[in-house]
């Protein structure tokens, strides 16, 4: 299999082998890796004019959304001042930090007006899992998402290849039928969400038709959609079930969080967008004062399920963000406080000096840097079954063990 990293929204930079991937104690780590990082140069001239200097426009940029780049803005403008960025993906013709936007773009030796570097790549560990497929045809994908995955590639976030799309290619790639023109149908794309601490079933497509199909049956509402989710028990007992959940949801992006929205916003509508959640039966009652029962969802908001549970009283017993009462254990993300050896050779066999991601991993396996990350939390949330009538399929998942 070729490599498709620029699938997953990330290149390999030149001369840079694919990365290995190290499973140890539970965890799945990926070894750092360069890639090639680039900025357009009409993403500057949003945030500037075309008369400011690259230098200048990145300075502007790190003040207002750089910080959510990867890499910073504040990143860009320390290898430009050190003369390690470049007008061209071959990096051969150096950027001036002192040239003006219009000039450079004018002026640059590329059809893409990009600004191009090496950057060392470390991606965020994850519990170690497979995205099991249940169901393949070639059209069609259903794969069983594990929790602590995105459902796409998020290399912002440092989750590119320890994402539901680097499982997939990990997988393909130990195909040995697999050829270079199979990378698109061997990744196949999600034709929906699932938040990343959920596990459960993902609908995908080979192509973007396949996807589209699929997309447009849920967008119609021609799905059934069930999940299983352990909630807490009030004290007086569950509600009356089957319970219907009808309260609009809004969503706070700088919190990253949905809520009730029950107001009027300034052109008089009402606040949030309209979503629906029955939590039909009670599938058993746990020793632990939690229950696992099943819910149907009408719509597809986002955090939809864990906003709805919390506002009825029964939030998911392990999802704290939400109202749950059941913390989660620290894991880190590093094996602390015991690293195993392995992970400890990992990083020194990839160790860059000046690269503030190889000293920061350093100083914690070194024991000198506390705990280190850790690893995303999973939630009792699982989309257990997905059928299209329409297009006369049904999927089933297995029970996760924390509802059997």
């Amino acid at each position: 299999m070729s490599d498709c990293s620029s699938l997953l929204g990330i290149t390999l930079a030149k001369g840079q082998v694919e990365p290995a991937i190290l499973r140890t104690n539970g965890l799945r780590h990926v070894s750092p890796y360069w890639i090639d990082a680039h900025i357009p140069v009409r993403k500057l001239i949003q945030h500037s004019t075309p008369t400011t200097t690259v230098l200048e426009a990145l300075k502007i940029l790190a003040g207002q959304d750089g910080r959510r780049m990867l890499p910073s803005a504040e990143w860009w403008c320390h290898e430009l001042s050190a003369s390690r960025v470049y007008l061209d993906a071959d990096m051969k013709t150096i950027a001036s930090a002192n040239c003006s936007l219009d000039h450079l773009s004018s002026s640059a030796s590329t059809t893409d007006c990009c600004l191009h570097a090496r950057f060392h790549y470390h991606e965020q560990a994850a519990i170690d899992a497979v995205a099991e497929v249940i169901y393949s045809d070639n059209q069609y994908v259903i794969v069983i998402k594990p929790a602590g995955y995105d459902v796409l590639s998020n290399p912002a976030a440092g989750r590119a290849r320890n994402s539901l799309p680097g499982l997939l290619m990990e997988s393909a790639a130990s195909n040995a039928n697999a050829t270079p023109s199979d990378d698109n149908k061997l990744l196949p794309k999600p034709a929906h969400r699932l938040d990343s601490p959920v596990s459960g079933l993902v609908c995908c497509g080979r192509n973007n038709s396949d996807v589209k199909r699929l997309s447009r049956r849920i967008e119609l509402g021609e799905t059934v959609k069930l999940y299983l989710a352990r909630v807490k028990v009030p004290a007086g007992g569950l509600p009356k079930l089957p319970l219907v959940i009808s309260e609009r949801l809004g969503f706070d992006k700088s919190k990253s969080l949905a809520y009730v929205a029950d107001g009027i916003t300034g052109n008089g509508k009402e606040e949030g967008k309209e979503a629906s959640t029955i939590v039909q039966e009670c599938r058993g009652l746990m020793a632990d004062d939690t229950a696992v029962v099943v819910i149907q969802i009408l719509t597809g908001r986002k955090h939809q399920i864990r906003a709805h549970l919390q506002s009825a009283g029964i939030p998911i017993a392990n999802d704290v963000r939400y109202g749950g009462n059941i913390e989660q254990s620290y894991t880190s993300a590093f094996g602390m406080p015991d690293p195993p050896n392995e992970l400890k050779a990992l990083y020194e066999s990839n160790y860059v000096e000046g690269c503030r991601y190889c000293t920061h991993a350093k100083s914690i396996l070194n024991g000198k840097g506390g705990k280190g990350p850790r690893i995303m939390d999973r939630i009792w949330l699982h989309c257990w079954k997905y059928s299209f009538p329409n297009l006369g399929m049904k999927f089933e998942s297995p029970t996760p063990a924390w509802a059997a």
